[in-house]
């Protein structure tokens, strides 16, 4: 993958969660971020991550990530593309709109910057991604997905919009003279969306499944099979006349049955669902496989390297796993790698037995 690296430079963190002016120079490649837990690491990785989408990755809702007893998140960030330099600068008040700037122009909708700045993040809990809800792996697939395709986000939020107006009319279409005329105008639009986000769902999980097993087998010298399935009710199914056989069914429900909000991807080994057999070793490296090939796809599609953000997940891996992680990331094409870790003498002494010497160590503390 011969593209352009994205390198934060440079990041003020004049207040968001637990810091409070302070400022963090980067290294072009590889930083190593230690610390013990609680102090921070985790959350200099998010004030990245909220300066290239305005929102974080761990919280829906902003209040969450406010300094204590402050009641403004303000961030600063330098990133360079080539010879291209880009600051971004982002402004939130509580009880008011949000506010960032790119190169000093605002940033009026979000839709604006997000995924402009791809970045793949790595941490302990996206094995929930194997064993976990269904609407987890949506976002999965929604995410990735929309990175590399602005007019796929943009049909999906107005799906998302659409489905809220429905439900609404459905909860009061039994208590009110409401006519069904306006629920077929929503279905009407729904089967719209519904087909191309569905299509656009099939064609990325085939191109997608060639990349992860290449993946896996690179972590993992096993012999098993391993595959994404794409489960959905529209498979083998006329979406139209779906969606509108079901309309008193969702009247009687009053909500939405049918519809792409309801599909979900089943992590297939050797064609049984790994959540049932793969072992957590096995979980692990699935989970690796998976976000390491959504961040070459991403690249292929923005024809530019995502971020990397590796976040405690060495804790539980063997040495051996460990070291083969950092053998992949030093010698494949990624761009900026960030590496969080409690234990800074086992970290730097893989990369010592490894001889990689080129990058920074920060320390929290």
């Amino acid at each position: 993958m011969n593209f352009p690296a994205q390198i934060v430079s440079h990041i003020e963190l004049l207040y968001f969660k637990q810091y409070l002016q302070q400022s963090f120079e980067f290294h072009h490649k590889l930083n190593i971020i230690t610390g013990n837990n609680g102090l921070g690491k985790t959350n200099l990785l998010d004030a990245i991550y909220y300066n290239c989408f305005l929102k974080s990755y761990f919280f829906k809702n902003d209040q969450f990530v406010f300094p204590f007893e402050k009641d403004k998140i303000q961030l600063n960030i330098n990133i360079q593309i080539q010879d291209n330099n880009y600051f971004i600068k982002v402004l939130n008040v509580k009880d008011s709109k949000k506010q960032a700037w790119l190169n000093n122009i605002p940033i009026e909708k979000q839709i604006e910057i997000s995924g402009r700045f791809p970045i793949v993040f790595i941490e302990p809990y996206d094995q929930d991604l194997i064993i976990g809800s269904a609407e987890n792996r949506r976002k999965f697939l929604d995410a990735t997905l929309a990175l590399g395709n602005p007019i796929y986000l943009q049909k999906l939020i107005d799906y998302q919009k659409l489905i809220k107006q429905k439900n609404a009319l459905l909860k009061q279409l039994p208590f009110s003279n409401s006519s069904e005329t306006v629920l077929d105008i929503y279905n009407t639009k729904l089967i719209d969306l519904n087909t191309y986000i569905f299509k656009e769902r099939i064609e990325f999980i085939t191109q997608f499944n060639t990349i992860f097993k290449t993946k896996y087998k690179q972590i993992f010298d096993g012999d098993e099979h391993i595959q994404l399935e794409y489960e959905s009710k529209f498979k083998g199914q006329n979406i139209d006349t779906l969606i509108n056989q079901n309309k008193q069914d969702e009247i009687l429900a009053q909500r939405t049955l049918i519809g792409i909000h309801n599909d979900d991807i089943s992590f297939m080994m050797n064609n049984i669902p790994a959540k049932k057999i793969a072992s957590q070793g096995q979980q692990k490296t699935i989970v690796l496989a998976l976000k390491f090939a959504q961040y070459e796809y991403i690249a292929r599609c923005t024809k530019k390297l995502p971020l990397l953000f590796l976040d405690d997940i060495f804790d539980k891996l063997d040495m051996g796993r460990i070291q083969k992680i950092l053998q992949i990331i030093h010698e494949e094409n990624f761009g900026q790698i960030f590496i969080t870790y409690t234990d800074v003498n086992r970290i730097l002494s893989i990369l010592q037995k490894l001889s990689i010497k080129d990058f920074k160590h920060i320390l929290i503390n």
